[in-house]
């Protein structure tokens, strides 16, 4: 019988599928908000560690496996933690009115890193189309 493992490439592999599925399942309000975010973060430093102990695979699209990823999935796992406290001392009610001030943070700090990128010879204009 051959098992299709495809699911393992989605957007976030099995983890997004997973927590989807466990916010539809656990009914307890508190429970909902902390568990899936938790697990995912579980999951997160599970395939980091794999990532730290499997030798790479040659040829194969073997993601756990690529050394990067061991250092870049403790961050996601660190995010998906941080969500788990934040998400536990929401209190349903909504925050202050701050929503241009969201709408102008992300362009500017984007043209921020931009010109750090450019100042430090880690890009050129032609990135953004300008040369």
């Amino acid at each position: 019988m051959i098992v299709p493992v495809s699911f393992l490439f989605f957007e976030w592999y099995f983890i997004g599928v997973t927590m989807v599925l466990l916010f539809h399942v656990i009914r307890n309000e508190s429970a909902r908000r902390i568990v899936p975010a938790v697990f995912s973060g579980v999951c997160w430093l599970g395939m980091s560690l794999l990532a730290m102990a499997s030798p790479p695979i040659e040829g194969v699209y073997a993601l756990v496996t690529d050394a990067n990823f061991a250092i870049i999935m403790p961050t996601f796992a660190a995010g998906c933690f941080f969500a788990a406290f934040l998400l536990k001392n929401f209190n349903g009610e909504r925050g202050k009115k701050m929503k241009w001030l969201f709408y102008a943070f992300y362009p500017i700090h984007l043209a921020v890193l931009a010109g750090i990128a450019l100042v430090l010879g880690l890009t050129d204009l032609r990135v953004f189309g300008l040369y």
